[in-house]
């Protein structure tokens, strides 16, 4: 079992969370680094926007280990712009995402055994 799971369970999340991570088998991966922000958190630029029945991500995320086959991923994007690093949410998705790609797998000097590669958020 991988992060999340372990992780949610120890830090007492809602029950609905929680639930979810207990049940959660399958590989698991979180996603902040970006492109042009490293894994700076304070300088993000994927957004999150409500709309109609949830929530509408786009941007980029690289060096995601497990980006190629993980079922369930944690998502750090922005909700509020104007509250800094305040404004930053995870988003707790399952493939198949509608607007989610993969994209190459990284080219590593080492843990080749690692599946690591960019993953796409787009309308």
């Amino acid at each position: 079992m991988g992060w999340p799971s372990p992780t949610c369970i120890e830090v007492g999340l809602r029950p609905n969370v929680r639930s979810f991570c207990r049940r959660s088998r399958a590989a698991t991966t979180s996603a902040l680094t970006e492109p042009q922000a490293g894994s700076d958190a304070g300088s993000l630029r994927t957004l999150a926007k409500r709309v109609d029945g949830g929530w509408c991500l786009t941007g980029t995320k690289t060096f995601t280990t497990h980006g190629n086959i993980a079922n369930t991923l944690v998502i750090m994007a922005i909700t509020n712009g104007d509250l800094g690093v305040h404004g930053i949410s995870a988003f707790l998705l399952t493939r198949p995402v509608e607007g989610l790609r993969a994209g190459r797998k990284e080219t590593k000097l080492g843990m080749r055994a690692s599946d690591t590669a960019e993953l796409s958020l787009s309308d």
